[in-house]
Parts: structure tokens; sequence; C-alpha cells
């Protein structure tokens, strides 16, 4: 990251949440359990939901409800570089500005 960067402001937007999913796929529950799932939580998603791709999405909305206006690009920066996650590439590219 370099100094100009900054993080986006406000909630993330659908299109940042449908990339982030596309790339996290089959690791989308170490992001869940960072931003605060439930281990019964990820079971209730995995069954309602045969695809990775949706289950992360469908946790993502499910977070952004949770948290309401708390639900922010600083929070899932925060998430995604989360050593459990190590995903520091995805929170550059989708919750910084360039």
């Amino acid at each position: 990251m370099t100094a100009k960067q900054q993080i986006k402001r406000g909630t993330p937007g659908t299109n940042d949440l449908l990339n982030i999913c596309t790339e996290m796929r089959s690791r989308w529950q170490g992001l869940a359990k960072v931003l605060g799932f439930r281990e019964l939580e990820l079971e209730q998603i995995t069954e309602d939901h045969a695809d990775s791709f949706e289950r992360c999405y469908q946790m993502l909305l499910q977070w952004m409800q949770r948290c309401g206006s708390q639900a922010s690009y600083d929070m899932l920066a925060r998430a995604l570089q989360n050593p459990q996650v190590n995903r520091h590439d995805l929170a550059f590219k989708y919750c910084y500005q360039l």
C-alpha cells in the first residue's frame, strides 16, 4: 500500500462484495469467523446454499444487515487482513481507493 491509498468510506458496495466472493470461494468461512459468525450460523449458510460463492455472498449480506451502518470498508479490510484470512491483496484491491 502506498501513502496515497486510503480506505473507502461507507458501507461496501455490491460489486465489491461480489468480487471478493469470486476470489474468496472456499475460504469464505475464515472470513465469516473473523466477522463474528458462529459455527452454527456457518452450518446453516452451508446447508442453505450449495455454491461457495453464494455462501460467501450471503454471509457478507448477513454481516452488513447485522452491523448496519457499522459495516464499513474499514471493518471488511481489517477482517480480510486478519492472519486467519490473510487476504491483504483483496483488502487493497476492493477496500482502498487508488
